[in-house]
């Protein structure tokens, strides 16, 4: 669980980013969860779109990819949400320092 303090750094070094992933027209697919899934191999921040013709909820979309990609959801800005998962290897470089 991410406290308050953790959740605005998140935010911040977001805020810089670009999405890295964008659901579609056609939902969460295998393929959305599996490039995701991908793309925490090299971080542990992600941001991801949402387009409007979607259908979805912004909010429901986070929480359905963070079920299944165990991530930790930071945040919901519009279109856009903010997922987190502490990446495991060695000599890495981590946003978040205990």
């Amino acid at each position: 669980m991410l406290t308050s303090k953790q959740r605005a750094r998140l935010k911040a070094v977001a805020s810089l980013n670009s999405a890295t992933t964008i659901i579609g027209v056609n939902g969460i697919t295998d393929n959305v969860i599996s490039q995701i899934k991908t793309d925490f191999n090299t971080k542990e921040l992600l941001k991801i779109k949402v387009l409007p013709n979607c259908g979805n909820i912004v909010k429901d979309c986070m929480e359905e990819v963070c079920l299944k990609v165990s991530a930790q959801p930071v945040c919901v800005i519009g279109n856009f949400f903010v997922i987190y998962k502490i990446n495991n290897k060695k000599n890495f470089n981590h946003l978040l320092q205990d």
